[in-house]
């Protein structure tokens, strides 16, 4: 019932209701749970839908074509997980602690941050001289290891030190 430029639109509570649990049933997998709440706003009728933090990530959706992705929400877009994401879910979900050994490749990673401040996956790649699964995999690590963060946005994924460093 609210617009992504925040303008109060309204809704038929009892039909948007029905739309979520059935997207959440019939797309989502693992299925997400979620529960509303109702809200009457300038006298329009607005549904809250709350999503508590899952313990199964990632969530996975058809894309256009009908193949399962998993999408991460920034601001008011949901964008396709990169692979790099895809990796720090599965080591946080396996619940198996990180091997990482501070190699050449590392050590020239981190300098070319502290430098130039982010770096994108193919500038990693074009730096380390790595395939795009072990650059991938050097990436995930670090951020798993609070070493880096890393940010999403409509059109490009960064790198950056972690804020813990600076």
């Amino acid at each position: 019932g609210v617009k992504d430029n925040g303008v109060i639109a309204g809704v038929r509570s009892e039909e948007e209701k029905f739309m979520v649990e059935n997207a959440a049933q019939r797309f989502c997998h693992p299925e997400v749970k979620f529960s509303t709440r109702e809200w009457l706003v300038d006298g329009k009728q607005v549904l809250e839908v709350s999503i508590p933090p899952g313990n199964t990530l990632p969530h996975r959706a058809p894309d256009q074509k009908g193949k399962l992705k998993a999408f991460v929400r920034v601001n008011d877009q949901n964008l396709m997980a990169n692979g790099v994401l895809m990796k720090v879910w599965r080591k946080r979900n396996s619940g198996k602690n990180i091997h990482f050994v501070y190699s050449e490749t590392a050590r020239k990673l981190l300098a070319r941050l502290k430098e130039n401040q982010q770096i994108t996956l193919a500038e990693t790649r074009r730096l380390t001289r790595l395939s795009k699964f072990r650059a991938e995999q050097l990436l995930s690590d670090l951020i798993l290891l609070e070493v880096i963060e890393m940010e999403i946005t409509g059109t490009e994924t960064s790198y950056s030190l972690s804020d813990k460093l600076l």
